[in-house]
């Protein structure tokens, strides 16, 4: 299946509010593991915060601070061990540069 037909299919998904959960958490998990690199994955996200709005305001925080987007966020409301990783990472990020960029 081409890259188009995928994509495809997610959006189908996306659109009638099947599966979002798994999808994210791919989404997730690929960020952070890869970075923000994969346009296929942030064109998903955009599809979700499109579409699916109020869904997309759950995990916006924790995508932010996955894509080490540090000076977005008020990180007081760590919930999971990745938003833990990463606000310790922005934490070190902070000490050692005495700034967040």
């Amino acid at each position: 299946m081409s890259k188009n037909n995928v994509l495809r299919n997610i959006i189908y998904r996306i659109q009638n509010d099947e599966n979002l959960e798994e999808i994210i958490n791919f989404c997730e998990r690929d960020i952070f593991i890869n970075g923000p690199i994969n346009s296929y994955v942030l064109e998903i996200l955009s599809v979700i915060k499109e579409l699916q709005p109020s869904f997309f305001n759950k995990y916006e925080s924790t995508i932010i601070r996955l894509m080490g987007l540090f000076f977005k966020e008020n990180y007081s409301d760590v919930t999971d061990l990745m938003q833990l990783v990463m606000e310790d990472y922005r934490m070190s990020i902070e000490q050692n540069r005495k700034e967040i960029f």
